[in-house]
């Protein structure tokens, strides 16, 4: 699961795109994991893929963020 928060006030006009990415050995995933546009937002997203993977955040620099990730085991 993907544990997110953001807070877009301070970029221009008060608002701006956040977006989160898994990419895996092989390559990002075709669509953004979360994709928001918006002052601020949070969630958490399921993620059902296996294997090391990376997030990537695209966010204004105006924007602040957190993000978390955790794993199951089975």
């Amino acid at each position: 699961c993907l544990g997110w928060a953001f807070d877009c006030s301070g970029a221009p006009g008060g608002t701006a795109s956040f977006m989160m990415t898994v990419v895996s050995a092989s390559g990002p995933s075709a669509e953004p994991t979360v994709s928001e546009d918006s002052r601020q937002g949070s969630g958490v997203t399921p993620e059902v893929t296996t294997g090391q993977q990376h997030v990537q955040v695209t966010a204004d620099p105006g924007c602040e963020w957190a993000a978390q990730a955790t794993s199951a085991s089975t």
